[in-house]
């Protein structure tokens, strides 16, 4: 075999499935709050370095990135038994922000992603610790 097949093989049994989403509201001028909100709130930089799933798990996140638009994210578990998501694997959510104008949603071998801008406010809003250093509404 080829190094570029072997490579393709590699590539196509960590990436499950992959899309970018076509339609809705697009980051825009808050791609970088975006990625922001992802690394601090959703990821954590809390120094822990890990966060734990149970067994299909998914966490959901809302946040304001204007008085009209939000994003919501979403972190699934995609196994049938209890895994930790690191820090690092954590930030392949950035996929969906850098990637994607409208957002998307990426499968990888244990965990689903999922990064999408909308108009409108959240119903809840996620906790943000009471130093956040950003403006958020």
């Amino acid at each position: 075999m080829q190094l570029t097949t072997l490579i393709t093989l590699a590539t196509s049994a960590t990436l499950a499935s992959a899309g970018c989403f076509t339609g809705g509201a697009v980051w825009g001028e808050d791609l970088y709050n975006a990625n922001t909100l992802m690394y601090f709130a959703v990821c954590g930089s809390d120094g822990t370095g890990t966060h734990s799933y149970n067994a299909g798990e998914t966490r959901r996140w809302c946040y304001h990135l204007t008085d009209t638009k939000r994003v919501d994210f979403s972190i699934r578990n995609m196994q049938s038994i209890k895994d930790t998501l690191s820090t690092a694997n954590c930030e392949l959510l950035r996929n969906e922000i850098a990637g994607c104008q409208h957002g998307g949603r990426r499968a990888y071998t244990k965990f689903e992603f999922t990064a999408d801008p909308n108009d409108g406010r959240c119903a809840n809003l996620s906790y943000l610790p009471p130093d956040w250093p950003y403006r958020w509404w």
